[in-house]
């Protein structure tokens, strides 16, 4: 029972995809290049993860 004027908002499932983790490979090597191209795909591994976590958000708090 609910009071007068409250809402129920079925809970939305958050796809499996958003729940997996981002994993980042770097090769090995210490010079300039390898190291270089390693912060880059640690980047876009960060970025992948931020997207993930907002439309994770965009689910949970209906602004999606």
């Amino acid at each position: 029972m609910t009071a007068c004027g409250e809402t129920t908002v079925a809970q939305q499932p958050i796809p499996p995809t958003l729940l997996e983790p981002v994993i980042v490979r770097c090769a090995a090597g210490t010079t300039e290049r390898a190291l270089g191209e390693c912060a880059l795909r640690l980047r876009a591994g960060l970025d992948t993860a931020n997207d993930k976590i907002e439309a994770i958000k965009g689910l949970v708090t209906h602004d999606g």
